[in-house]
């Protein structure tokens, strides 16, 4: 079974059909990474789940659930386009994208 890596941004986890596939996979899985990014808080739903499955992490704004522990964010001001004060920027989508799409050029312009 090959191991992947999953990153989920912009998704509500309102869909029961498709949050059960997403935490099957995780639960049946082990050697795969599931990332999600919620905009705001996270929902209830995903936290029970995440707090048991130590391979699907999740980051918020203001927190974050890795390896099954919630834990509020410390922010590190010098890493630009990531961290706002203590404020985890990835979170939100557009954001994320431009910190994906910086860190592409970076690699290409290094080939």
């Amino acid at each position: 079974m090959p191991e992947t890596f999953t990153l989920i941004s912009g998704y509500s986890f309102s869909d029961q059909h498709l949050n059960e596939m997403i935490f099957d996979a995780a639960r049946t899985h082990p050697r795969s990474e599931t990332a999600v990014f919620c905009f705001s808080s996270i929902p209830k739903n995903l936290e029970l789940i995440a707090t048991s499955t130590r391979n699907l992490s999740v980051y918020s704004d203001k927190e974050a659930i890795i390896g099954g522990r919630r834990l509020n964010w410390e922010g590190d001001e010098e890493v630009t386009g990531v961290w706002e004060g203590n404020k985890f920027l990835l979170s939100d989508f557009a954001k994320l994208t431009q910190f994906l799409a910086t860190k592409a050029r970076v690699s290409d312009a290094g080939d």
